[in-house]
């Protein structure tokens, strides 16, 4: 009875060892498209910008695209925006 235990065990790996998951090979996946134009936004066109729960009125973003069209570089400008400047190179 052991025995059989055993081969019932071993076969049961076996079969686990030999599945397998969906192809999840994509490795460039296109989650939403970027805008392919230059855009600087401030408050007096439509820009809310929030940093620690305190709204900045003075703050400036600048959005530019990369050639690649899969990263863009994001520019904070203001007085207040050292608090939260940052730039991200890959969206």
């Amino acid at each position: 009875m052991r025995k059989l235990f055993t081969y019932v065990l071993v076969a049961a790996a076996a079969m686990a060892g030999f599945t397998s998951c969906s192809d999840d090979d994509n490795n460039d996946p296109q989650l939403f498209e970027l805008p392919a134009e230059s855009k600087t936004m401030t408050p007096s066109n439509g820009l809310t910008f929030v940093s620690n729960g305190q709204s900045l009125s003075d703050v400036t973003l600048q959005y530019v695209p990369a050639a690649d069209g899969k990263s863009a570089i994001l520019d904070i400008f203001g007085s207040n925006a050292s608090r939260a400047a940052s730039r991200a190179e890959t969206l």
